[in-house]
Order: structure tokens, then sequence, then C-alpha cells
């Protein structure tokens, strides 16, 4: 994208077809409100939800809700609540028991769909607190089972903060109030504040118009090697630098993440509880993460050996699997299209199903 062209911009209405466009894709939207005489993170039903013309002054043992004299959004500092609080709830079902006539006892773990998230409103000192989350819960060989599938799952638009409190540190940490380099998000917005309302401001003007039809960097360049994963796996990148530096191949797994759930002792989901999987067809370096905590794969590391010159998995053979499994067609095609939505092998299991219908 030429990075001279002029940053497109957002009004109201336009912030609440982006709310709307989020809902509809399955995410539920979480984003400051007014409630209890404070701006709380909340489900926002709509972007009428947000707080606008509120704004708040702190100071040390001061919190306080203040009237603007505009209409700004976000133009308030990092409230009494963070994302913690849904990526990492202090409360979560790992497991179900149910009781027969004759006193049987039965276990089994929790298999509910984590909850997908859009934040919206997250603050530039938000995602490096949330990467510190993500290194201590999900990284290491004893990974938390609710944060990771949620974090996995979770759309982060941030809004660089344009009034940071009398309490923040943002400055002495290297955390705000701009947005810090290396920051990991999928859309950033920033405020401005005129007189026939706010405008919101985002870099890549393309964006929003295009999710239905992104398309990877390797249709528009040539790539050499590609890393897998959102985001990609630490051990990958370590392998891939190393191996430049002693001037040899790179050794990137081209199997299926069913390797690695037998590599890591995991029973298999699909077998044994009938979960719907995407394991069979996904590449491999995630060290099967969802399957180790009894959940399917989501396909996030892409179709297994589709790179680097090598054929792709049979993704329409897993269709019949997925049916049997309690998956409808349509779910069955957005479940393709959630990762790499463009990889060939995903993008034609994914068009199947409405084939079969015309």
């Amino acid at each position: 994208m030429d990075t001279t062209e002029a940053p497109a911009e957002l009004d109201e209405e336009g912030l609440t077809a982006l709310v709307e466009a989020l809902r509809q894709r399955g995410f539920t939207v979480i984003g400051p409100t007014v409630r209890d005489g404070a701006i709380v993170l909340a489900e926002l039903a709509s972007a009428a939800g947000l707080p606008y013309g509120w704004g708040v002054e702190t100071a040390a043992g001061t919190y306080r809700l203040r009237r603007r004299e505009d209409r700004a959004a976000f133009a308030h500092s990092a409230g009494p609540q963070s994302w913690k609080t849904f990526l990492h709830p202090p409360r979560a079902r790992l497991w179900q028991a149910d009781r027969a006539e004759d006193g049987t006892v039965t276990v089994r773990e929790d298999d509910d769909e984590p909850p997908r998230f859009a934040f919206l409103g997250v603050r530039p000192c938000d995602p490096r607190a949330i990467a510190v989350q993500d290194r201590v819960l999900a990284g290491g060989a004893y990974a938390d089972p609710v944060h990771g599938p949620r974090r996995a799952g979770a759309f982060l638009v941030v809004v660089e903060c344009t009034e940071p409190g009398g309490v923040c540190f943002c400055v002495s940490m290297g955390t705000g109030p701009g947005l810090p380099d290396g920051s990991v998000y999928d859309l950033a917005l920033t405020e401005t504040v005129r007189s026939d309302g706010p405008r919101y401001v985002y870099a890549r003007p393309e964006y929003i118009d295009s999710l239905d039809h992104s398309t990877p960097i390797s249709a528009h360049v040539e790539v050499d090697l590609e890393l897998r994963g959102r985001p990609i796996d630490k051990r990958q990148l370590l392998e891939v630098i190393t191996a430049y530096l002693a001037d040899r191949k790179p050794d990137i797994p081209a199997h299926s993440v069913c390797f690695e759930c037998k590599l890591r002792g995991t029973t298999c989901v699909t077998v044994a509880h009938g979960t719907p999987c995407l394991g069979p067809v996904t590449q491999a370096g995630c060290g099967a993460i969802c399957p180790a905590y009894g959940r399917g794969c989501y396909g996030c590391f892409g179709p297994m050996g589709s790179f680097n010159g090598q054929g792709g998995p049979n993704t329409r053979a897993l269709l019949p699997l997925l049916r049997r499994d309690g998956v409808a067609d349509a779910d069955a095609a957005r479940l393709y299209r959630t990762f790499n939505a463009e990889a060939p092998a995903f993008a034609d299991a994914a068009r199947q199903p409405t084939e079969d219908d015309e």
C-alpha cells in the first residue's frame, strides 16, 4: 500500500457501521460505556453505547466523571477495568459432572466454544499489557486453557490516547500515549474533535472495505519463507534466524496438527468426543494447544504443506466429517474463513458447501 496516501476517516455513522460489521461477523463487541458514575468496559449492542461527550478527571485517590463540551467518545484515560476481565475471567467452567440414576458420576471437560471478542477503544498501553499476559498465560508448557482460545479469536481496535490521566505512567514505561512500535492489534484509530462531531482517522484506508476479499502478501510479491500463526510461534522465529545465520535451510514442519497431538499424547477430540476439528488439514507449529484442552483446532496456522512449493491438504475430504459432527454447511464455510481465508485449500473448501447447493 502507498503509505503516502492520506489517512481515511470515519464519522459517527461510520463508527456505528464498524460496530455493526463486527457484530455481524460473530464478534461480541466490548468497549467503554458510562455506568455507575464511571466509564467502564462492557458489551456494546451498538456504537450508541459509547461515552459520547464524557471525560474523566483522575488524580491521586480521585476519579470523577465529567461532561465535555464536545462529543468525543474516547477522550478519557484508561478506566478502573482492564481487558484481562474478558481474556482471563476470574471464574470459568473447566469441566462438568453428571450423576446418573444409579449414582454413577460422569466427568467431562467443558466443550463450549470460546467467545469471540472485538475490543473497541483499546488504549495504546493495553496491547503491551496483553502481550505480557500472552507470555505468562499462553507460553510455556502449561498454557492456561481459558486465555489462549479467547486471545486467539480476539479482534483489537486501538484508539490512540489523546488525553492521558493524571495518574498514568505510560511515558515512563514507553507504552504511550501514542501507539508504541511493535504493538499487536488489528485496527488503529485516532479520534479528532470537530464542530460537526468527532472523526476517527485510520492509516489503512481500504481495511474495512476489504474484509470480505483481503488477499495474502504472497499474492502480490514473491515470498521466500512464510511463518504461520497469530501471533507466530517464537520458537519458529528463532529457528529461522538461527538457520539463516548458519547458512542452512530452516527446519519448519510441513505436517498437520494431528502429528503434534500424537507427539504430546493428546487424545483425538474428534474420535473420542465428536468435536469438530481442523487439525487434519492445518499446518503444525502451535503445539496443538487447542486439542490439548479438549477443543477442536481452529486452523489459525493455515493449510498444511501449502507453502514453499509443497502441495496443500485435501480440505474437501474433511467436510463430510464436519457434517457428521453436527457442523452445518454455512458454519463449515465460516470455519474455513476464520483464518487464512484466501489460502487456496481453505478457500476451495469454503466454497464447496455453496456449490453443493447449486
